[in-house]
C-alpha cells in the first residue's frame, strides 16, 4: 500500500466512527487522527512503521521537504531513529492534507458540519 493509499484508507475506515458528530470542517483532518496523535504511534509497532517507511522511501523524502517548507523546520523525529513517531506524524499530516484539500471541506471551512450519512458519503466520494 502506498503512503497516499494508507491515508485514504484511514479516512474511509475512520469517518463512520464519527457519525453524528458536529464539528468545524477545518478540524476534521485532525479529528480523524486524534487517537493516533495522542498515542504517538499508528500501529504500536516499530516494525510495522519501519516497513511502511521502507516502502514509502520516496514519499518520506518529499514529506520532509514539504514539512520543512511549510513549518520552517524539519520534523522533530528522524525516520531512521524514531520510526514510530515519524511514521505517525507522516500519517497525521497526510490525512489532514487530503481532508483539507477536499472541496466539501473548503466550502465549509469555518462552519460546523454534521457527519451524517450524506456528508460522510460525499466526503468519501470526493476522495
Amino acid at each position: 500500500m502506498t503512503y497516499k493509499q494508507a491515508c485514504l484508507q484511514h479516512i474511509e475506515d475512520t469517518l463512520p466512527d464519527y457519525q453524528g458528530q458536529e464539528l468545524e470542517a477545518c478540524e476534521l483532518g485532525m479529528t480523524l487522527t486524534e487517537g493516533e496523535n495522542a498515542n504517538g504511534s499508528w500501529y504500536c509497532s516499530t516494525y510495522k512503521a519501519q516497513e511502511d517507511l521502507k516502502a514509502w522511501f520516496d514519499d518520506v523524502g518529499e514529506f520532509i521537504e514539504e514539512y520543512t517548507n511549510e513549518f520552517g523546520e524539519k520534523p522533530k523525529w528522524d525516520a531512521f531513529i524514531d520510526a514510530e513517531n515519524f511514521h505517525c506524524l507522516m500519517m497525521i499530516v497526510g490525512v489532514e492534507k487530503i481532508i483539507n484539500g477536499l472541496d466539501i471541506i473548503q466550502d465549509h471551512w469555518n462552519k460546523k458540519i454534521t457527519l451524517d450519512d450524506k456528508t460522510i458519503k460525499a466526503i468519501i466520494e470526493e476522495l
